[in-house]
């Protein structure tokens, strides 16, 4: 393996080129380093709809010895409308969790001191600590601030963060 390290994230690389392991430390969370299987959450809109063709790399790459989560605040209603975009921006994944209602999310979410949006938007952390997500790439900082509070072990990145993923996915000698 070889390994390369860019300012804010480490990456090690297999033999064929393709992501082993990616650490990360930044502003929103501790080093995590996955020697074995990464276990990534990706939000959709403004995230995975902002650079659709980046997050279709990082999902190939992933799944070769990784999971993808798809967690969005989508409506379930809305999931068949939500396949069928996925597919049409080559995203690939392992399981698309589409939030419960705001509503449900006031009874679910156990910290009373968030407001309505936070308690909606927990249900994301919940979701990981859950499927022992390492990884989770979201636009909304307020998102990225409740992984930092509740979910220390995953590391949060934001989706301003997202070329230095395309700069582990390809590294800088052009081999995959």
């Amino acid at each position: 393996m070889k390994s390369t390290s860019p300012t804010r994230a480490t990456a090690c690389w297999r033999s064929d080129g393709h992501v082993a392991a990616i650490s990360f430390r930044d502003h929103h969370g501790p080093l995590v380093e996955n020697p074995g299987m990464m276990n990534i959450g990706l939000d959709i809109d403004g995230t995975i709809t902002g650079d659709p063709s980046l997050f279709a790399l990082i999902c190939r790459d992933v799944l070769r010895e990784g999971a993808v989560h798809i967690v969005s605040s989508r409506s379930p209603e809305a999931r068949a409308e939500t396949v069928g975009e996925l597919a049409e921006l080559g995203i690939s994944y392992s399981a698309l969790h589409l939030l419960p209602p705001i509503s449900a999310a006031q009874a679910l979410c156990p910290h009373s001191g968030l407001d309505w949006y936070q308690r909606h938007q927990w249900l994301k952390v919940d979701y990981a600590l859950a499927n022992g997500l390492t990884h989770f790439v979201d636009d909304d900082r307020k998102v990225l601030a409740l992984f930092d509070r509740f979910a220390p072990s995953v590391t949060a990145i934001d989706f301003k963060s997202r070329k230095l993923l395309l700069e582990l996915i390809r590294p800088a000698d052009g081999s995959q």
